[in-house]
């Protein structure tokens, strides 16, 4: 029966690095004939991981569908509008009204190319789009109403419009990305709209999963350039909370308030501010001499090792977990065994490997016994009181040393959901930026799928 059914034809407008095309033909249901962004960076890895796709390299506003008989007849039209406007991510700064008003070009495509279905991604906050007063900030007894006029401008063109939040984790990506999705159906059915039901519901990939172990971490002492105070902060909120009690993997995101997330789940938004998530791995501290080589030594114990000789002695040794630590406004801790949180567009990347391990703070870095008084600690403003109190808590907890790095560009890519082995073009900077404003290619396939099934 799938054999007598011809692929959709869809265009992607807004592709970015091609998050909505990639799930869109991973569905096996959807063909992307044409990809439009008027970033050149973009348009050139959606190129290369996608061949076979029309590419436009041009601003959305320079394109009219309704004279460009060069743009094909489509059964789908996927658009993902600028949203950093829309979100609240911004803070308090003001908005530019101008960059909000691109959803407005899916309604000229709409009724310009008549698709069947129309699916738009966004950030939630794009529901409460409405008017701006003379700052440039929204006028809150006006919130959405804008939104709403957009929504009755597709209806009036003769769709059915329905919307909905969705959870990637929810569809199999390693990332707890909620995104807005509205869905556009021509024609005037008895019929909802259709939604995908969720397929890793209460079983989500956990953010350990995405990371490459292998990856070295370097001390966060012998670092050129110290690590903020917040960050310290957090660190140690991680420690006592995954070291100090359950001895597992946690991640940190020091976001407003600072509280800790096992690795167990997916990892939260990478936000455009460059959040970063650090992450930490187990070793085993002997709290106790281990006979070794026929002399008794202190030495850390990676978690793949076998224990060394178990000594009759109460709390002989203990995990230091990993975590994941969220370097922005908002961030925490959170457990390696959970999934990423949201990928976004981090200027600086946003998640970062936070490894305890074993070693001397200075000078040698070579392996310290607990029972030693710790070694010179350096004060020098907020940041010299945060490292004291750091290194309070790791010699209370029985650790002497935190590795340190950032998750890198193929760590994010695998938790939003990208294939292994899709290729970004650009710097550090803009491939962290095409992933966080990808749309998840698992939601984008889940939806993609159910529409398909639907015609």
């Amino acid at each position: 029966m799938m054999a007598n059914k011809r692929k959709l034809k869809a265009a992607d407008l807004f592709c970015g690095g091609g998050g909505f095309t990639t799930g869109a033909e991973q569905s096996g249901r959807v063909s992307v004939v044409l990809a439009v962004n008027h970033w050149r960076t973009a348009i050139d890895t959606h190129s290369y991981n996608h061949p076979r796709t029309r590419h436009i390299c041009a601003r959305i506003d320079d394109i009219d569908p309704r004279h460009d008989k060069s743009i094909p007849e489509l059964d789908i039209l996927l658009a993902s509008p600028e949203c950093t406007h829309h979100s609240i991510a911004r803070g308090g700064r003001p908005i530019d009204d101008q960059k909000r008003a691109t959803p407005w070009h899916v309604c000229v495509w709409a009724e310009a190319k008549r698709p069947k279905w129309i699916v738009v991604e966004n950030v939630r906050e794009f529901r409460n789009w409405g008017p701006l007063d003379d700052r440039g900030q929204p006028i809150k007894s006006r919130k959405g109403e804008i939104f709403r006029q957009w929504i009755r401008s597709i209806e009036s063109i003769g769709y059915q419009v329905d919307h909905q939040i969705l959870n990637a984790a929810d569809f199999g990506a390693a990332t707890k990305r909620l995104r807005l999705f509205i869905v556009c159906r021509r024609g005037h059915s008895r019929r909802d709209i259709p939604w995908p039901d969720p397929t890793h519901s209460g079983r989500w990939i956990p953010a350990w999963q995405i990371i490459d172990w292998s990856k070295p971490c370097p001390s966060i002492i012998s670092r050129k350039k110290p690590l903020a105070e917040k960050t310290l902060r957090r660190i140690e909120i991680g420690l006592r909370k995954f070291v100090g009690q359950a001895a597992e993997p946690f991640i940190v995101r020091p976001r407003n308030h600072c509280t800790a997330d096992g690795l167990g789940d997916p990892l939260s938004t990478i936000t455009t501010s460059g959040a970063h998530h650090g992450l930490a791995v187990p070793f085993i501290l002997p709290r106790t001499g281990v006979y070794d080589s026929k002399e008794w030594l202190k030495r850390p114990w990676g978690p793949e090792e076998p224990l060394p000789t178990i000594i009759a002695s109460h709390g002989a040794g203990h995990i230091v977990m990993p975590f994941i630590e969220t370097l922005t406004h908002g961030g925490r801790e959170r457990s390696a065994s959970e999934p990423l949180p949201t990928i976004t567009t981090a200027h600086r990347g946003e998640h970062a490997f936070v490894l305890p391990f074993l070693t001397k703070y200075y000078g040698t870095g070579s392996v310290q016994p607990v029972d030693e008084p710790i070694d010179t600690v350096t004060t020098k403003d907020r940041f010299g009181l945060a490292m004291v109190s750091l290194i309070r808590t790791m010699r209370e907890l029985g650790v002497v040393d935190i590795g340190f790095r950032m998750l890198d560009v193929d760590e994010l890519a695998r938790a939003q959901g990208f294939p292994e082995g899709y290729y970004l073009y650009g710097t550090k900077t803009e491939r962290v930026k095409q992933v966080g404003n990808a749309v998840c290619p698992p939601v984008a396939r889940a939806l993609c799928n159910t529409i398909a099934e639907a015609v």
